[in-house]
């Protein structure tokens, strides 16, 4: 994963590649190894509500989780069209700034891989957020809170 962020940010088009990794790291960091989804952890088949609204701004957002569980490729283009401005709160992109084509990484800030995501684009420290990762997805260990 940390290979293809890289790639990705260097302009190669891998953020379908990338969009489908992240999703299984972090189905994996949600319900680790030894751990089931009916512990109390979140099955991730779908999240939020259906992209159905008729509004492209909204239904955009809306599939991030719907269909991409967090992560989700689009074509710059569509992210440009769908927001000339801002992007909605929550909603982060992988390269950013955008690349002027191709496709980029849309994901939500809050879902478990994006700080990790984040930290790789932005040059900081990721060898904490990998140590806990692999913690987590390779050892099972248990969250602060569980």
């Amino acid at each position: 994963m940390l290979d293809l962020t890289h790639r990705l940010i260097d302009g190669e088009q891998v953020a379908g590649d990338l969009a489908d990794a992240v999703r299984r790291l972090d189905a994996l960091y949600t319900c680790p190894p030894g751990r089931r989804a009916s512990d109390g952890y979140i099955n991730r088949q779908r999240m939020g509500e259906p992209p159905t609204t008729g509004d492209p701004a909204e239904d955009l957002e809306r599939r991030i989780l719907w269909d991409g569980r967090g992560y989700l490729a689009v074509p710059v283009v569509q992210v440009r069209r769908t927001w000339p401005g801002l992007l909605p709160v929550g909603v982060l992109t992988l390269p950013d700034p955008l690349p002027a084509d191709g496709d980029v990484l849309l994901h939500w800030g809050l879902c478990a891989i994006s700080p990790l995501l984040h930290s790789i684009a932005t040059g900081g420290d990721v060898d904490e957020k990998v140590k806990h990762m692999a913690g987590r997805v390779v050892h099972s260990r248990a969250l602060p809170w569980e």
